[in-house]
């Protein structure tokens, strides 16, 4: 087995269908595969930052497409950060990153709008940044909840241009995530994704 393959995160990459956040998973890495092979073509040696990364669960979506992937987190914690620092105020220089991927932790922070600003700033005009969030989670303690429209208005505060946005899943998806998430909950396992989950691919400068 290759080291890609037994890369930590495989749950989050290929979740199986017993997972209870499954159908938001599974949505959550086709989705952010296709558009890392979409902005990134093969050899294309960029440089890219994964803020709030834990244990790079993503890290194989970019294998053979950058020169490096580094990774920074709040904490140590339970995953392999390169640098510690808060995703508001990061230790890099403007202009650095070809892109710059954030994966279900803009909910977290204590100001997104800010947060999201220090994203496009370290990254290279005509660059990338790639945000990932959800709309509804059941027993979370995150402290932002992001409509279509809030996206887009947190984007352009934030001084981006070109703003993509991809909904996953739909009514139908989404209610069964939700039942599938408080079923898990009334078992006594904790809630592990959110019922819905948006992409933003969002083109800096």
């Amino acid at each position: 087995m290759s080291s890609i393959e037994i890369w930590p995160g495989r749950d989050r990459r290929a979740p199986t269908i017993f997972s209870p956040s499954y159908l938001h998973l599974r949505a959550l890495a086709t989705t952010l595969r296709g558009a890392v092979a979409r902005l990134l073509p093969t050899g294309s040696g960029a440089l890219v930052l994964d803020v709030g990364c834990s244990r790079k669960p993503y890290w194989p979506f970019f294998a053979g497409r950058c020169r490096r992937y580094i990774g920074v987190d709040l904490s140590a914690g339970p995953g392999i950060p390169d640098a510690i620092a808060d995703a508001a105020c990061l230790p890099v220089r403007d202009g650095q990153f070809d892109l710059v991927l954030s994966t279900q932790m803009i909910a977290y922070v204590d100001d997104p709008t800010d947060a999201l600003r220090e994203w496009v700033r370290v990254t290279r005009p005509g660059g990338h940044v790639l945000v990932t969030t959800h709309g509804l989670f059941p027993n979370m303690r995150d402290r932002w909840h992001f409509t279509d429209l809030g996206l887009h208005h947190l984007a352009h505060r934030a001084g981006l241009g070109t703003v993509e946005i991809v909904p996953h899943g739909g009514a139908i998806a989404g209610f069964f995530q939700i039942l599938a998430l408080y079923l898990n909950l009334a078992i006594g396992q904790p809630a592990l994704a959110s019922a819905r989950d948006l992409l933003c691919a969002l083109r800096a400068h």
